[in-house]
């Protein structure tokens, strides 16, 4: 069993998340403890506003708990030993007596169960959750799993629980499709990614199929600092219909978003390293390999590189993305030697033979001869070079060079015959007839 705790500050967030699930039918609602009332005669309303009455009596900047308990594939769990679980870490982790909801997903592949309460108890004191999650959750989970028999945390596969790119041939017509899995991508990534930018997350949320975009400098949504998230099609261009940021159920606005840039920034050096070891060793070989190599290359490792191109399909950025370390850089945040300028240096030029370049440069004899005396206005340089020995050809296709001198030729007037346009043509006046 792998229990996983976050906090927030907007209970509402959690509390939609979801019961939204539970009005689509991927989740079904099981408990409301320490409510009132009985379950079966309560609506949406009554439940949610118990949670946000209780949570009042104390003012704190984050009141909100949004617990997950997520069990191995394969285990066959019924509702009531659910709740019979449920019930009894709640208690060990001192949360009991707090009023919470429990619902339990049907959304992924692996059975689990989501659990939303606050911090603030009937009373009006704040719970103890410091350092929650080592000192409480991780003996109450040992003790669950001995007692029932449940696969230990230790023995979950690693990407258990990773989420699967979204298919935006199926969501790119639904609204509601559209933002569960926006919502459902973007809470894994905000949780288990580091990134020190916009443009670093966009590169990890790319691999999901979704984008997040701030729209032109000159527009109202930037000066405001709006975003917006939206999928991505195929051909890499923006599907369906963007959502904003503030209507989603994840914290995920532009403001909440600079606490991630500044909290994760400092990644580790064993972070650091693996990316550069990787990008170096793959561009010391020879020939050095060129930039779609590159990325193969990398991929085998599993670290992602991300181009940004301009409008002029020009290479203006790239970033990194390591999902075995779980971090996402620019170039310019592991040194100038990455930077999209840098790599494109160090990566294979598409070279042309020299022999071949002086071969197209050098005009031809054909050439020469085509054009008429004294019109060699097509030619780069009308010096001729030390070894090329120019021959002109006369009307009358014999060479007469050894009877007209250089001279003579060139300064030649050309028989040109060259009517007088149409348009320029003056009109002849007709003769009015005398009657």
């Amino acid at each position: 069993m792998v229990a996983i705790i976050n906090s927030g500050k907007h209970i509402r967030k959690s509390f939609f998340y979801n019961d939204n699930k539970l009005e689509s039918g991927a989740a079904d609602l099981l408990m409301a403890e320490n409510y009132p009332m009985e379950l079966q005669w309560m609506n949406r309303d009554q439940r949610l506003n118990v949670l946000l009455k209780t949570a009042s009596k104390k003012q704190i900047s984050r009141p909100s708990l949004h617990i997950s308990l997520n069990f191995a594939p394969g285990e066959k769990l019924s509702d009531e030993l659910l709740k019979q679980i449920t019930t009894e870490y709640m208690q060990a982790i001192g949360l009991g007596d707090q009023p919470y909801l429990m619902y339990r997903h049907h959304d992924s592949s692996h059975p689990h169960v989501h659990i939303v309460t606050h911090r603030i108890d009937p009373n009006g004191d704040l719970v103890d959750t410091y350092m929650i999650g080592r000192r409480k959750s991780d003996p109450a989970r040992k003790e669950l799993e001995k007692k029932y028999c449940l696969v230990p945390a230790a023995k979950h596969e690693s990407g258990l629980y990773d989420l699967s790119p979204v298919n935006v041939f199926k969501v790119i017509y639904s609204k509601s499709q559209t933002k569960k899995s926006i919502e459902d991508r973007l809470n894994y990534v905000l949780k288990n990614y580091k990134f020190s930018s916009l443009s670093a997350l966009n590169a990890v949320l790319k691999g999901y199929n979704i984008g997040a975009s701030r729209g032109t400098k000159e527009s109202r949504m930037y000066r405001k600092n709006g975003l917006i998230y939206h999928l991505i099609g195929p051909a890499g261009t923006p599907a369906g219909k963007p959502i904003r940021s503030s209507l989603l159920t994840v914290e995920a606005t532009l403001k909440d978003l600079q606490k991630y840039f500044t909290a994760k920034a400092d990644f580790s050096p064993q972070q650091l390293s693996r990316i550069k070891n990787a990008v170096d060793l793959a561009l010391k070989t020879k020939p050095p390999p060129s930039l779609t190599e590159l990325s193969t290359q990398l991929n085998k490792q599993n670290i992602k590189i991300v181009v940004l191109k301009n409008k002029a399909r020009q290479i203006y950025g790239i970033s990194y993305v390591d999902n075995k370390s779980r971090c996402a850089l620019n170039g310019g945040d592991l040194g100038p030697a990455y930077s999209a300028n840098a790599v494109q240096q160090r990566c294979k030029a598409e070279i042309i033979p020299q022999d071949l370049v002086n071969e197209a440069l050098k005009p031809s004899l054909s050439q020469l001869t085509a054009q008429a005396p004294g019109r060699r206005d097509g030619l780069k340089n009308d010096a001729p070079a030390a070894n090329e020995q120019f021959q002109f050809s006369s009307p009358s296709g014999t060479e007469d060079h050894d009877e007209k001198g250089l001279f003579e030729i060139l300064v030649a007037p050309e028989d040109v015959y060259e009517p007088l346009p149409y348009e320029l043509r003056r009109r002849k006046k007709k003769k009015k007839k005398k009657n």
